[in-house]
């Protein structure tokens, strides 16, 4: 089968987690040096566990996220996030980009996000990041009438012309 325009898809971070396959690990062992015995703690890496048996349904999602990888390297998909989602990284534990990280080497596209948090809340970055403040933004999204709260606050700042064209219906021209 011969592609001829690769087939775009949009990757959560669930997907991005699954797919950093190594995780950090330390060991002690005892080693002579010099007539005496040390004790080290010798730190490298470890393959994550799988999923248990109960959850056969994500072990073969992670299974297929090796031929993801293969064929987003390939060109034959473009793997697509948004910047809120690279933001929400910051808060995994990852310990490296490259290392068993099936996705090394593929090249993500960004989109625009339909509503841009960043313009209506804004704090110190742990504070913004925080689960309970996507939450807060998420219940916001929902208030009575936000159309004209947003047209009020307009003049206030500058909003992208995703948001100012209608283009998502948020903001009308």
């Amino acid at each position: 089968m011969k592609y001829t325009e690769p087939i775009r898809i949009f990757v959560d971070n669930c997907v991005i987690s699954l797919s950093e396959t190594m995780q950090g690990a330390f060991k002690e062992e005892e080693v002579w040096w010099g007539g005496t015995v040390y004790r080290l703690k010798i730190i490298g890496f470890e393959r994550k566990a799988m999923p248990s048996e109960n959850q056969a349904w994500k072990r073969k999602q992670i299974e297929c996220l090796p031929t993801i990888g293969r064929i987003a390297k390939e060109k034959r998909i473009l793997l697509y996030t948004y910047h809120e989602l690279q933001n929400e990284t910051w808060k995994r534990t990852a310990i490296n980009n490259y290392l068993g990280n099936v996705f090394d080497g593929v090249e993500f596209h960004y989109v625009d996000a339909a509503v841009e948090r960043s313009y209506f809340f804004q704090s110190e970055l742990s504070h913004y990041l925080s689960n309970e403040q996507v939450v807060k933004f998420c219940k916001w999204l929902h208030t009575p009438n936000l159309e004209s709260v947003v047209e009020r606050l307009q003049p206030l700042g500058k909003y992208p012309k995703s948001l100012v064209s209608g283009k998502i219906g948020f903001i009308h021209r």
